[in-house]
């Protein structure tokens, strides 16, 4: 069973995720479709501008396409002081917590092995940029 401290911080990095998720796709649907870039809203057939993105599931490369979207902007928004903070604090935890399940032993090919990978790919992203 994983420490306290481990069980803490990932409920935080997966609750600071929900809001940066959320921050993300209302911005973004500001300047674009989110069905173009949202393969699970594709088939909504709410107009782009009113769809609600709670449970809906938004893969990685998704979430740095609507990032991108929001950075290509002329003029890019403000982005939020608490958003930037959140951030930090979503990356914090979530090495934390990939470093923990990196250390523990699984089977090759299992499906935690697999979700431990998609950890990893945000902090190979974060340390690419």
């Amino acid at each position: 069973m994983a420490p306290q401290e481990v069980v803490g911080r990932y409920r935080l990095y997966k609750q600071g995720t929900r809001s940066l998720v959320y921050w993300l796709t209302q911005t973004a649907a500001k300047y674009c479709d989110l069905k173009s870039i949202i393969k699970s809203l594709a088939t909504s057939g709410a107009p782009a501008k009113q769809i609600d993105t709670a449970g809906v599931e938004i893969r990685s490369a998704e979430l740095l396409r609507l990032a991108e979207v929001i950075a290509n902007t002329e003029p890019p928004p403000d982005v939020p002081e608490g958003i930037v903070l959140i951030a930090k604090d979503v990356i914090e935890g979530r090495e934390l917590c990939a470093v923990w399940y990196s250390t523990q032993a699984l089977q090759a090919g299992s499906a935690l092995e697999k979700e431990n990978d998609g950890h990893r790919f945000f902090i190979l992203v974060r340390s690419t940029s």
